[in-house]
């Protein structure tokens, strides 16, 4: 869904105004509109952002009702300017004796030893048990939040497979918990894996209903990165979730294992290392068939990202994209330019390039996304073996 375009407006720079007029302003102005639901909606789950709660007393959860059990887990920004809008941001059920939370609270609660979020769960939910995400605040207003909620009936293997963390409160020595580890976040961050060098990891960005390698990935999300443990690394989330697969854990046994993920609320878009793979992305991408992608109220409207190298290098370049031809996607190089475009996320347009200075920019909307994996290894555009740039000016596209 669309949510209107509601980043074709300048609100989100409005920088001189206090926490609660900015939230105000947005809500006024998406009040001109009628507010279509901006959830991303997968099969078994859904993730909710602040935008589906502007202008809105109550929103209902559909995976927890007519279930017999469902999780909702919460992440939100630690800035202490929205702590007041959060109290008044409250799941609950609908039973006369319903368990009622706010979102401070729900952020909140962990697993002591392991420092896993402990979700809240609902049980034995039948028709006349709906539970809501309700608003309070004045106009309606809300701030940056990450709501996912899991139909545990029809996706049950969530106990003896994925382990659920915040970005912001991981254990001091990583999180080692899970064959599916799945990282969530109201605010961008940077992960680190480091592992045993037989562990092959791979990345989507998505929840763990959706992070199955083989088969059982139900909305077709991508695999976004592919990579051996063989040394230590690292990339940014510029979205609301990751999770990742480790292909040494045992299946069906929630234990920890001897791959160790770390994370860091900092992330860059300037003066990057383009090490020998990596990749970049839009804001609040998620990389799924629907194309649909998270939002929040500290992105910006375009982003940009400059990545080096020390040395030219034949850079393969593979990205998937879901925009249009007033949003392109605009790759830079050392005497090149691409503009790049694609309509869904389940196909890739790929080229190769060779350079040492790479320049990506992209203008978004609310509807637009896209992720760029970047990859040198010793082979020239044409797939050979080279070890040196002698023709700089040999490339390749294939769409």
């Amino acid at each position: 869904t669309d949510c209107l375009g509601q980043y074709k407006s300048d609100l989100f720079r409005i920088k001189h105004q206090s926490v609660i007029m900015r939230l105000l302003l947005i809500a006024g102005c998406l009040a001109l509109f009628s507010i279509a639901e901006c959830r991303v909606r997968f099969t078994y789950s859904s993730i909710y952002d602040e935008y589906d709660l502007i202008e809105q007393s109550k929103v209902p959860i559909d995976e927890c009702l007519n279930v017999t059990r469902c999780a909702i887990f919460v992440s939100i920004s630690k800035d202490p300017k929205y702590k007041d809008v959060y109290s008044k941001i409250q799941v609950a059920r609908s039973t006369p004796n319903g368990k009622i939370m706010n979102l401070n609270e729900l952020a909140a609660q962990r697993n002591f030893v392991t420092r896993e979020i402990t979700p809240y769960f609902v049980s034995t939910a039948g028709s006349l048990d709906t539970v809501w995400i309700s608003n309070t605040n004045e106009k309606r207003v809300a701030a940056p939040f990450v709501i996912y909620s899991v139909n545990l009936s029809e996706e049950p293997n969530f106990i003896k497979t994925s382990g659920v963390f915040d970005a912001a409160d991981l254990p001091n020595g990583g999180a080692q918990r899970g064959k599916i580890v799945t990282v969530m976040s109201a605010v961008p961050f940077t992960t680190t894996i480091e592992g045993n060098e037989n562990t092959t990891a791979r990345v989507f960005t998505a929840g763990f209903d959706n992070a199955y390698v083989y088969g059982n990935n139900p909305d077709k999300c991508r695999t976004l990165l592919q990579t051996s443990l063989d040394k230590v690394a690292s990339f940014q989330i510029n979205g609301p979730i990751v999770s990742i697969a480790f292909s040494d854990s045992p299946i069906g046994q929630l234990v920890d294992s001897k791959n160790i993920i770390k994370t860091s609320l900092t992330y860059a878009y300037d003066n990057l290392d383009m090490k020998s793979y990596g990749f970049v992305m839009s804001q609040g991408f998620i990389g799924c068939s629907s194309g649909e992608a998270y939002r929040s109220s500290i992105y910006e409207k375009s982003v940009r990202f400059n990545l080096r190298a020390n040395d030219i290098h034949f850079v393969h370049l593979k990205a998937s994209i879901y925009t249009d031809f007033d949003h392109l996607l605009r790759l830079t190089t050392d005497d090149d330019h691409d503009n790049m475009i694609a309509t869904s996320l389940l196909q890739t347009t790929e080229t190769c390039v060779p350079t040492k200075k790479l320049t990506v920019d992209f203008d978004q909307t609310g509807a637009n996304s896209f992720a760029l994996v970047y990859q040198y290894n010793g082979k020239d555009c044409n797939g050979k073996m080279n070890k040196s740039v002698a023709n700089p000016k040999i490339r390749a596209l294939r769409v």
